[in-house]
């Protein structure tokens, strides 16, 4: 595309205006404000703040937050593309973009106006890189080179350095960044070579380059003024990605440690704005130094929070401590800290011990609210007795029952009260209570259902299987047998001289497919794409969600337990930390829109999978992926596939790669086979028909016909064997036979 003069208006999805936002005050060291700025849980990317307007990306969207208005922003990307790492200083935000399909096809930057909603530049680049803006420059790397753009002039610069550079970083007219330089090779207390990895500085005004520290640990840096920050990993194991926090004063040449041990830095770059310097600590957590102060204080003790960011008395972050809704693929939330909170009303939140049983009930309610700390406290339980001044109190139920029980907590800022409806359920000690379990709730047609009855204190039973509302058994522990696909609402009903109770219970009978045959599940499923996927939702046969941790330097493997795809678990090596991540494998009806053909081969499975959002699974973060996935063996004996033929193709760079295979395991049912991979998206398993056993053996003798000879009775004493024990199935013999000739096949070439 290149760099684009003409100004063009960029689409505005939509605009929020949020009127009260969900402010949650926790227990916060410095006593700051917290206040949650996205709306929605999600993958959301790394925020940036300059005076009252915060950005974060989206996937395909950069949201733009105005702290006075208190409305959000939503740049809608034009194309097929993610957005990442934005930056922002005054009126213009530069982010990274690139082609959600083809990832390696299209890297580039936008450069956006907020006073006029246009895009003023839009620049093709040829590596991942993080933008930094100041004023008119932005600046980038590609290659290991340094470039900047002054938007005033429409003049792009390639700044002379001596060294490979990444994570750029201006302020005014001098440009930080982490160098490496060639043969610069240390070793470590492991006795691990490494690379080592200094802070320069390149001054535009003087065109002079300055290297800044010296101790070949140092990383992702930050300037303010003459101050640059970074984390330094000088005083640990630099295979750990954590260190230190280090400053260095330009103007008094003076290098000063700002961190220790025990708030070690991850892997997150630190912010700085004045006096102020802001990062994540090992553990997850925010601290701040103030160089007028000399005072440390922690910000955060979520545990769960990472890439902070500061502009006067404003800190933002991104929070991962909501974890994962079900069947969403969104993890993470934006967060602000007002360092100049004012007193905070507190939010009645409270728990309780029990919440049901027999009368009489004794029950303990603990006041958990959120916010600055109450004064008072007003408990009413619900049966005319209230409670005052006791922050947890306790309370006897002496009659069966309903209750709703509400808190109301107050101080100087105000009060609030939480209410929840028929919260505590007494019970007569003598009525009857109804409970079962069932061998299977999911099956295919026709499914049989061993159902048993657990309950207690019965005189008599009813079940209802078939949602007719009509008794169709009496018995204790009776089987049933489903033949028409659909779910199925299970009812018992049991009485006593005191009284009925029941339990209800839902089947799920699926439709017989050709690959499905009559097997059974006990797993739910859903047939639809969305949760992360850009494939269209009515091309998805079925999908299942994998949760993992991802930590740097740590094996990630997500198993999908589940088996209602032919994924059983992907697995990689992680470059960075991301937190808690989920995993889509969906398998598909036919040819994914994601694609432009078919690889050769007969078809056994496709499917997709995607790992968190689309910046996550890339060679920069991840390496050594592989894929486990099963195939069916009826597949193999009526298709009269060649085993040693099947192979996992991956679709990438708008081609299909072939993986070959190993064979990792079997069942009843299945070959389970691994693959190693070059990452994750749309994904085919195939197979050819096997050759003929006699053209084969005929083909190698004439290329080594001095020792087929002595391998031919070696694979046949093999079979003698194998016929030899009664349990093993013909297929089964076959597949050792066709196992055995591939390697020797293998081990002649």
């Amino acid at each position: 595309m290149g760099n684009k003069r003409k100004l063009y208006s960029i689409a505005l999805a939509s605009i929020v205006s949020v009127c009260v936002l969900l402010t949650l005050i926790s227990a916060i060291a410095s006593a700051a404000e917290e206040t949650r700025l996205s709306a929605e849980t999600g993958e959301v990317g790394e925020p940036a703040i300059y005076g009252d307007k915060v950005v974060w990306s989206y996937w395909d969207k950069i949201h733009l937050y105005d702290l006075n208005a208190r409305n959000d922003t939503i740049i809608s990307m034009p194309g097929p593309y993610y957005a990442a790492y934005p930056a922002i200083h005054g009126d213009k935000i530069v982010w990274f973009f690139y082609d959600m399909y083809n990832p390696k096809d299209e890297y580039g930057l936008y450069v956006y106006d907020i006073t006029t909603s246009e895009i003023l530049i839009t620049k093709n680049v040829s590596d991942w890189t993080y933008p930094d803006i100041y004023g008119n420059r932005f600046v980038w790397t590609e290659n290991g080179n340094i470039y900047m753009y002054d938007i005033s002039t429409n003049i792009q610069t390639q700044i002379p350095i001596n060294e490979s550079a990444s994570n750029p970083a201006i302020y005014d007219n001098k440009i930080v960044w982490v160098g490496h330089r060639l043969n610069d090779i240390a070793i470590d207390e492991n006795n691990n070579s490494i690379s080592r990895s200094d802070i320069y500085m390149y001054d535009l005004s003087t065109k002079k380059e300055t290297r800044v520290s010296t101790s070949g640990r140092a990383s992702n840096p930050a300037i303010y003024g003459d101050r640059i920050v970074w984390p330094d990993s000088r005083n640990l194991d630099f295979l750990t990605e954590t260190g230190d926090i280090y400053m260095y004063n330009l103007s008094t040449e003076e290098e000063s440690r700002i961190s220790y041990s025990e708030q070690s830095s991850s892997a997150s770059p630190p912010a700085i704005y004045g006096d102020r310097i802001v990062w994540c600590d090992r553990h997850n957590n925010i601290y701040m130094y103030d160089l007028s102060t000399q005072k440390e204080t922690q910000i955060t003790t979520s545990g769960s929070a990472m890439s902070p960011d500061i502009y006067g008395d404003i800190i933002v972050d991104v929070d991962f401590r909501e974890g994962l809704p079900t069947g969403d693929g969104y993890l993470c939330d934006i967060y602000m800290y007002n360092l100049t909170a004012k007193s905070i009303k507190p939010q009645a939140v409270f728990t309780s011990n029990v919440t049901s049983g027999n009368a009489p009930l004794t029950v303990l309610f603990t006041d958990i609210s959120n916010g600055e700390a109450p004064t008072s406290w007003y408990w009413d339980f619900g049966d005319g007795i209230h409670s005052k001044h006791a922050m947890n109190a306790t309370h006897t139920f002496t009659k069966p029952g309903n209750y709703t029980i509400s808190l109301t907590v107050e101080n100087a800022a105000g009060n609030s009260t939480a209410t929840k409806p028929d919260h505590i359920v007494v019970t007569d000690p003598n009525t009857p209570i109804a409970d079962f379990n069932s061998n299977v709730t999911e099956g295919y047609a026709p499914l049989t259902v061993q159902f048993n009855d657990l309950s207690q204190k019965i005189a008599s039973r009813a079940w209802d299987f078939n949602n007719d509302g009509k008794a169709d058994s009496e018995d204790i522990n009776p089987i049933y047998t489903y033949i028409i696909p659909g779910t199925y609402t299970v009812n018992l009903t049991v009485s006593n001289e005191n009284g009925t109770g029941s339990k209800t219970a839902s089947i799920s009978v699926l439709k017989p497919s050709s690959s499905s045959g009559s097997s059974s599940s006990s797993s739910k499923s859903s047939s639809s794409g969305g949760g992360g996927s850009p494939e269209p939702a009515k091309n998805v046969q079925v999908k299942e969600l994998s949760q993992a941790f991802i930590t740097s330097g740590k094996p990630v493997k997500f198993d999908f337990a589940k088996n209602v795809t032919c994924v059983v678990y992907i697995g990689f090596d992680s470059k960075r930390t991301f937190g808690k991540c989920t995993t889509i494998a969906e398998q598909l009806k036919g040819k994914s829109n994601l694609v432009s053909e078919l690889p050769s081969g007969k078809i056994y499975k496709l499917f997709n999978i995607w790992v968190g959002n689309g910046g996550i699974a890339t060679s920069k973060n991840i390496e050594n992926p592989v894929v486990c996935f099963k195939v069916e063996k009826s597949w193999i004996k009526d298709k009269k596939i060649d085993p040693v033929s099947i192979a996992l193709n991956r679709y990438n760079d708008k081609k299909w790669e072939r993986f070959p295979v190993s064979l990792s395991g079997e069942d009843n049912e299945f070959l389970h086979f691994t693959a190693e991979t070059s990452g994750f998206s749309s994904f085919a398993i195939t197979g050819t028909t096997k050759a003929s056993f006699n053209e084969t053996i005929t083909r190698v003798e004439l290329d080594y016909p001095e020792t087929v000879s002595e391998n031919n009775t070696e694979n046949k004493r093999s079979q003698t064997e194998q016929e030899e024990i009664p349990s093993t199935s013909g297929f089964e013999i076959y597949c050792g036979v066709t196992s055995q000739f591939a390697i020797f096949l293998y081990k002649k070439k």
